[in-house]
């Protein structure tokens, strides 16, 4: 009796701490108000700080790492005592204990594995858009538009109020008006987010502030850069679709292919066979 109570609030525990982790994740998601946050990432000490607290991860995935500073690991915990006793509430008694053993290892390392899916999936829609987004930043530059303001309007104008390039954006603007270099804040966003091609863009700035390049030159070749490389990113996904697309093709084709011709030729041939016999 006392070992069922027990289980079933150890159960309803772990279960209430993962419900808090999805409501805080839900209702405290990137903040563009709260700037003294935005360098968490930067402020580890050591590899082993970065490992109990992966707050790079976490930035880059689209989330503020001080609203998760106290609830990764109590969370991770949770998990991994949450799967174990699913199955023992699911199967019943069992010795099994490799098996639980294997679902608590599972079950704590499933959180940083959605941190890992969410930084891919913002990393891509990051990428798909970026040379749209460069674009907009040329032609509010070519209209006469200061460089931090042309960040403004693209971000709020070009994409919705929750994509990620836009919120990234309206960071660096603020940095612009902070008083802050183009590069360095592009090097931030690129830091923040994860996309190389942020990191070579700020580079790219960096050489032309040396050289002396004007700044509406320098987007409009990287504009063209950016939309070959999406248009070649596109073709090996494309690519790649039409080689995953033969096996089902193959499975389905291959089976019509030896009723509709390969059995009416054996057919024909075995009845050829049969005439040359009689003949002979």
């Amino acid at each position: 009796m006392m070992s069922g109570l027990w289980f079933d609030t150890a159960l309803l525990v772990a279960l209430m701490l993962c419900l808090g982790l999805v409501f805080v994740l839900q209702r405290q998601e990137l903040s563009l108000t709260e700037e003294a946050l935005l360098h968490d990432a930067e402020r580890q000490p050591g590899r082993l700080a970065r490992w109990l607290f992966p707050a790079r991860l976490i930035r880059q995935a689209g989330i503020m790492p001080g609203r998760l500073r106290l609830l990764y690991w109590p969370c991770k915990l949770a998990l991994a005592v949450l799967l174990p006793l699913a199955l023992l509430e699911w199967r019943g008694p069992w010795n099994h204990w490799p098996v639980l053993l294997v679902a608590a290892i599972v079950g704590c390392f499933a959180f940083d594995l959605w941190l890992y899916r969410r930084r891919q999936r913002r990393r891509l829609r990051i990428q798909q858009t970026l040379s749209f987004f460069v674009d907009l930043l040329c032609a509010y530059l070519s209209s006469g538009s200061a460089l931090a303001q042309a960040f403004e309007h693209a971000a709020r104008f070009g994409f919705k109020a929750d994509h990620p390039l836009a919120r990234e954006a309206m960071l660096v603007c603020a940095e612009l008006n902070a008083g802050q270099s183009l590069r360095k804040a592009l090097q931030g966003m690129g830091q923040r987010t994860g996309v190389q091609e942020l990191r070579r863009l700020s580079a790219v700035f960096e050489v032309g502030a040396q050289v002396g390049a004007p700044i509406l030159q320098t987007l409009e070749k990287q504009s063209q850069i950016l939309l070959e490389k999406q248009r070649a990113q596109a073709a090996q996904v494309l690519n790649r679709k039409s080689m995953e697309m033969l096996f089902p093709l193959g499975l389905v084709c291959l089976p019509m292919f030896l009723v509709l011709v390969i059995f009416p030729a054996g057919v024909q041939l075995y009845d050829t066979v049969q005439i040359l016999k009689h003949l002979l």
